[in-house]
């Protein structure tokens, strides 16, 4: 059964024979059983006597008749004059037109079901059908009918009587060895494949004989059956008719099945019968709460055993409140009719895929002729107009190698003037400003417990500053904004999303005490500087909401502007460009543009449109999305994305002016339409390649792609792989390009739209995991999904490695959030600038940050260490300008200083500090000095010879270069082979005459490591 009778109220579990004999039943329990046949042989019940809506008295006696008292049956009640004579003169009607029509051809009476001349007749058989199946790749489980004959109450017989066959039909069916078995399917009647009755069933071929031999032995010459089942349209008749009237269907349908009853269906539509939820007040219409109702809510037990869902079927049907619907105008249908449109519906689903498409649209068959395009050498990246490689610039390049430390580099992007800047606007926000402490009211107008600063003239009554309760007064200086930052990224490393900065000042076992954190700055003052820091003068007036010129993040775009400028400059974008958004996370109430977005990792927060590199994943550019209603510029996709690549300045080379035409674009179904693919051509000249979401919509457009999302059923249809491709084409002034669509079917619909990899598909395929498989497989695929797999996710890749290693901190103040949410995309530059020139061999002593083996994390703590050092010296350094009083400003730890052996923090390289000492209790002899005092060799650098007597060569390799490699490593994390180590040596032939080894210029001035050592006597 469907899921008409899958939750049936009270139910037991089925019992285990097929015959559903008493002896399997308790003596207190109830059951279906319990009305036995001899019972319902003299079941009568009188009606009371009223008239239903069609004009028929209600008054006829009821009876039900057993095979066993099929001679015997007991008629309760007088008969009515009226029915008789209704029914003796539609008997004579029915006789005249017998001798003339057949009985399919004759006349319906009015209110009458297409079956009626065939029950009058007494030429029915009814077949209460039942299955249990496995799920759709399984297939039939168990095959249960009971038959059994009904006379209604025409001409002589006013009464109703129903006699059951004594013979019944249930057999359990074997699947194939190959079969798929659904759990969920399975669940409700409990079959599986192991079960007994399953592994000692038969195959389904065996059992369909069986049944139309079946069919073959009740009915009788000249009777026609109708099929019932309860909800049966949706389930049953779907496997009778894929067993025998789909195409290719293996099986027949026995010719005297030709009509069908749903009880279900029979007693939603009439309001008037008394099994309708009006009148029953059943909260459900399921078959076990419908037959507990008419046999005083005795359970049915062994429910979803298809003999026993077949019987219960029988019960309602003949039950004396069903009765005078049976034979009703919607009761009753023909098998042709149902078969006919469940075939429309599958002919449908299956030709739905295969939809022509739509003029312009031409589609690319995979047999047809080849097909490829794509841009002019002139329109191409690496053309004349094109640009370089992705990567670092020269300019940071240059900087890079001349960097002596990670902050260094850094600072070429954060410089310490806007750190400067920071402190002005920190000093001004939290000392300067004058404020007056004000109430809040609530929803009702109450004053709430909190109050409020608000600007104030410096005379005005209770005026003072932000920071006047905090007993400290802070040396706000750019070293102290550099070292917050410092310890941001140390804080990120060690904790990423997980935000526990208090623990690196507490002490273990409940902390984790970083010396060159809380050697920095007490506690106090990082959390001084969290809640102060400021990035823009609040007394500046600015164009309000709704007004030209405003800007709702004002309080940090021009910091983050000026470092966008510097991230631009330090990166080489390449050809391939990914849109995406992002997402800031930050649940406050001060803004009202936050958005909620339950597919992405961080669901509510500050969406932000970002353009990336597809390479690197650096971010280019951004734009912060601040609603519909505050914004003043073009929302739409194609307006955001145009801003963006022209923010990044890619569409113009910034030296030559000239445009940068040929790249590639990568967007999602958001972004992506045809309106987007022609944009981008005709003005850039680039093209795009990014996901759609197919509408069904039947009417289209040139603008609209030529496929439309396929239904659940129609994409069933089709095997995962299947794809089509269709492209139109398109002139821009002389020149012509082509816009393609290709939809695939993977684990569902994907559809890409590009003016990339326009061409024919073939060969293409990906791999991917299935269901009962180890493994993977290979399924076709379009080449625009390679494509789009490659460069898609740059964005993501951005933001999982900020989320990694985050300096957010946990405040609802949102522009502190977006603050360090900017701060973690230089950093994550920073480091892709480092990996490029370890890559590159310009900075092997870098090559332990590009290592798999917490890689990463080093190089943020190390970042962070630098970081804190430098501030600190450029606070000492600047001390008369900055005007702070005493040896260091008084943000730092004043007291004494915590052991610390890190041996880069600016303590240990001070010796302000060092390790913890411990004592040497045991008292040790001096070592014995048994070598004699040696000298080095000469400081001479002379063309050394080799082994055979002749010198070496002006290009051989520098052998303490090759050493200085030793314990480098490559981009994969692994060691350098020999070949790799060969390459990073400089080349000459002279070195020292006693070592006799070929040593260059830089390592001779650096200092020989390797002089042979000759003794003294």
């Amino acid at each position: 059964m469907d899921e008409g009778d899958r939750h049936l109220g009270d139910l037991a579990e089925a019992p285990n024979n097929d015959d559903m004999s008493d002896a399997n039943l308790s003596d207190d329990e109830d059951d279906i059983r319990d009305v036995g046949d001899d019972e319902l042989s003299t079941i009568s019940v009188d009606e009371d006597e009223d008239d239903d809506i069609y004009g028929h008295s209600d008054d006829r006696p009821t009876g039900v008749e057993s095979p066993e008292a099929a001679n015997d049956t007991t008629n309760i009640g007088p008969p009515n004059e009226e029915n008789e004579n209704a029914a003796h003169e539609s008997n004579s009607t029915a006789n005249n037109d017998d001798e003339e029509l057949p009985i399919d051809q004759l006349p319906i009476p009015r209110l009458k079901s297409i079956a009626y001349h065939y029950l009058q007749q007494e030429k029915v058989a009814i077949f209460s059908l039942d299955i249990e199946h496995g799920g759709e790749f399984c297939g039939l489980l168990q095959l249960s009918v009971e038959a059994f004959r009904i006379k209604l109450p025409y001409a002589d017989n006013p009464d109703f009587t129903a006699t059951r066959e004594a013979q019944q039909f249930n057999e359990y069916i074997k699947p194939e060895s190959e079969a798929i078995w659904n759990e969920a399917a399975c669940q409700p009647h409990g079959l599986h494949r192991n079960h007994e009755k399953i592994v000692s069933g038969k195959d389904m071929a065996t059992v369909w004989k069986e049944f139309v031999d079946y069919t073959n032995s009740i009915v009788k010459d000249g009777e026609v059956v109708i099929l019932t089942a309860y909800n049966g349209e949706t389930c049953d008749l779907k496997w009778l008719w894929k067993l025998t009237q789909a195409p290719n269907a293996p099986y027949t349908m026995p010719p005297q099945i030709k009509f069908f009853l749903d009880p279900l269906k029979v007693i939603n539509y009439y309001t008037s019968c008394p099994l309708h939820k009006s009148k029953s007040r059943l909260e459900s219409n399921e078959l076990g709460c419908v037959w507990s109702y008419i046999n005083e809510d005795r359970n049915l037990n062994g429910a979803h055993d298809s003999m026993v869902d077949a019987k219960a079927q029988t019960d309602i049907i003949i039950h004396e409140k069903f009765q005078e619907f049976i034979d009703k105008t919607n009761s009753i249908r023909t098998i042709e009719e149902l078969f006919g449109k469940r075939e429309q519906a599958e002919m449908r689903k299956k030709m739905e895929p295969y939809r022509n498409v739509h003029q312009p649209w031409k589609e690319l068959k995979k047999d047809g002729e080849d097909f490829q395009w794509q841009p002019r050498q002139e329109d191409s990246y690496t053309g004349s107009s094109g640009g370089g490689m992705c990567g670092p610039s020269s300019g940071i390049k240059d900087k890079a190698r001349a960097a002596k430390s990670l902050a260094e580099l850094f600072l070429e992007i954060f410089p310490m003037e806007y750190m400067e800047e920071i402190a002005d606007m920190t000093r001004k926000y939290a000392y300067q400003d004058s404020v007056v402490e004000t109430e809040q009211l609530d929803a009702d107008g109450k004053p709430k417990e909190k109050k409020v600063w608000k600007d104030c003239l410096p005379d005005a009554d209770g005026a003072t500053y932000r920071a006047s309760k905090v007993k400290k007064r802070y040396d706000i200086t750019p070293g102290y904004i550099c070292s917050f930052i410092g310890i941001l990224m140390i804080q990120g490393a060690h904790f990423g999303e997980s935000k526990r900065s208090r623990k690196m000042w507490r002490t273990a076992p409940h902390g984790i005490s970083l010396p060159y954190v809380s050697n920095t700055m007490p506690r106090d003052s990082y959390e001084f500087l969290r809640r102060y820091i400021h990035f823009c003068d609040n007394k500046v007036q600015r164009p309000s909401s709704g007004m030209v010129g405003h800007d709702p993040v004002y309080k940090v775009s021009g910091i983050m502007g000026k470092i966008m400028k510097l991230m631009q400059g330090a990166w080489i974008a390449g050809s391939r460009i990914t849109i995406d958004e992002s997402m800031i996370k930050y649940k406050g109430r001060a803004v009202c543009w936050i958005q909620y977005n339950p597919k992405k990792p961080i669901k509510h927060g500050i969406k932000v449109f970002v353009c990336c590199c597809a390479e690197s994943a650096v971010m280019l550019s951004f734009e912060i999305y601040t609603g519909a209603e505050t914004s003043t510029v073009d929302g739409t996709a194609v307006a955001v994305c145009d801003r963006l690549v022209n923010a990044a300045e890619l569409t113009t080379n910034p030296l030559t002016l000239l445009p940068c035409k040929g790249r590639v674009l990568y967007t999602d179904n958001w972004y992506t339409s045809v309106k987007l693919a022609v944009h981008f051509w005709t003005k850039y000249k680039w093209t795009i390649c990014g996901t759609m979401n197919l509408t069904d919509k039947k009417s289209r457009q040139d603008e609209d792609v030529p496929f439309l999302k396929l239904s659940k059923g129609a994409l069933n249809t089709v095997e995962r792989g299947w794809f089509r491709e269709a492209v139109i084409k398109m002139t821009d002034g002389r020149k012509t390009y082509y816009i393609q669509c290709s939809t695939w079917r993977d684990k569902k619909q994907v559809t890409f739209l590009h003016t990339t990899a326009v061409g024919n598909s073939r060969g293409n395929s990906v791999r991917r995991h299935t269901k009962g498989r180890r493994g993977r497989i290979k399924i076709a695929a379009p080449q625009a999904q390679e494509e789009y797999a490659d460069n898609y996710n740059a964005v993501d890749r951005n933001d999982r490695d900020s989320a990694d290693w985050s300096t957010t901190i946990k405040t609802v103040r949102y522009f502190l959030r977006i603050f360090t949410w900017m701060l973690d995309r230089v950093d994550h530059l920073v480091y892709q600038i480092v990996v490029k020139m370890v890559e590159a061999r310009l900075r092997n002593d870098w090559s332990k940050y590009s290592s798999k083996n917490h890689g990463r994390e080093d190089f943020q703590i190390d970042l962070g260490i630098s970081l804190i050092k430098y501030g600190i010296e450029y606070d000492l350094k600047n001390k008369d300008r900055l005007g702070y009083t005493g040896d260091y400003p008084n943000w730092m730890r004043l007291g004494a200083l915590e052991p610390c052996d890190c041996g880069q923090c600016f303590f240990c390289v001070k010796g302000l500090t060092n390790g913890i000492a411990h004592k040497d209790t045991v008292k040790r002899k001096p070592a014995k000095k048994n070598r004699k005092e040696v000298v080095e060799c000469s400081e001479e650098r002379v063309v050394c010879t080799k082994e055979d007597g002749l010198p070496y060569k002006w290009n051989d390799y520098c052998r303490m270069c090759y050493r200085k490699q030793k314990n480098d490593v490559g981009a994969d994390g692994k060691p350098l082979s020999k070949e790799a180590k060969l390459k990073g040596c400089r080349s000459s032939k002279m070195g020292c005459a006693s070592c006799n080894e070929p040593i260059c210029t830089a390592c001779w001035q650096e200092g020989y490591d390797m002089h042979k050592k000759r003794n003294v006597e």
